[in-house]
């Protein structure tokens, strides 16, 4: 198979979209995600015109493709959680910021604490807000020491 069709399978699902021939573009965006298995860019394509044409778990199987290929893809986890928020899968949005705190700590316990905070668990806000505090702390710390030993 020819390695630029899936992106292009994925520009055509796009305009489709922007067309408002929906059938197209989930044709287009379904060739393309079957035809790729490691391009990052064109999975975000695909990704937003699964959302777009309200085809949540397709989407969510994309998003979730993208964080096996990078775990530390952080704008996937964002999306990702976005998707859970409006299907109020709440738990499901906790347990993918759990899994960001693997790869970019700081950042997910900084998400954590906001989710807990809007399901009114503010003792568990907080926790996550002192954890991300921290290891913010932390790696600044950690930063400070590399810079002494490179002097």
């Amino acid at each position: 198979s020819d390695p630029l069709s899936p992106y292009l399978h994925s520009k055509l699902a796009y305009l489709y979209v922007e067309t408002g021939n929906i059938k197209k573009a989930r044709e287009e965006a379904d060739t393309a995600f079957v035809e790729n298995t490691d391009s990052i860019d064109v999975l975000y394509n695909i990704g937003e015109v699964y959302s777009r044409i309200n085809l949540m778990s397709k989407a969510e199987d994309v998003y979730k493709r993208i964080i096996d290929l990078d775990p530390g893809e952080v704008r996937a986890y964002m999306i990702l959680s976005l998707i859970y928020n409006s299907t109020d899968q709440k738990e499901k949005t906790e347990n993918i910021y759990r899994k960001l705190i693997n790869t970019k700590p700081d950042i997910g316990y900084y998400y954590l604490g906001i989710v807990q905070a809007e399901q009114k668990k503010y003792k568990e806000a907080k926790d996550w807000d002192k954890k991300q505090q921290e290891k913010k702390f932390l790696d600044e710390n950690e930063l400070l020491e590399q810079i002494s030993k490179e002097d």
